[in-house]
């Protein structure tokens, strides 16, 4: 465009992109680079994949989750759908090194209930995600099965 070489050219399309190219190459080697994330540390936690329970016994249960965000699971259970008598557990903060996913061990259930409850994460200022409510069968303590493998077994006959 300019006949003086020493004139400044212009940052077309494809010159940009040749520098960003070059800058990119100029890192060190196996340094990764991320685009910057600004969350705003008063937005409440989300659950991202459900709640999730398991390892049923007589008398325990685990309950899990996976949020967007350092944060503690807390898990309020009942043997009603109201949470009459409902007790709270809370887990340690979920961590970006444990893929942002926390875990409660429910303990001192009641044989043969069945467990209803409501998990939220809470963040470090006190924001509550949504609440996630799920209910499973405990196991009767006489037999060490749960009441739908009881009910699997009844079908069977």
């Amino acid at each position: 465009m300019h006949e003086d070489d020493s004139a400044p050219a212009s940052l077309t399309r494809r010159r940009f992109l040749e520098l960003s190219t070059a800058a990119g190459l100029v890192l060190p080697f196996g340094q990764e680079v991320r685009p910057a994330i600004i969350r705003d540390p008063k937005r409440p936690p989300v659950v991202t994949h459900g709640v999730m329970s398991g390892d049923v016994e007589a008398d325990r249960a685990v309950v899990w989750s996976r949020v967007d965000q350092p944060a503690r699971l807390k898990v309020r259970w009942a043997t009603t759908d109201r949470f009459e008598n409902a007790r709270t557990v809370v887990s340690l903060p979920a961590r970006a090194e444990d893929d942002l996913t926390a875990r409660v061990d429910l303990t001192g259930l009641p044989p043969g209930q069945r467990i209803v409850y409501e998990a939220r994460f809470e963040g470090s200022g006190g924001e509550l995600s949504e609440p996630v409510r799920g209910a499973f069968p405990v196991a009767n303590a006489a037999s060490g099965r749960s009441i739908a493998s009881r009910r699997r077994s009844r079908r069977r006959r």
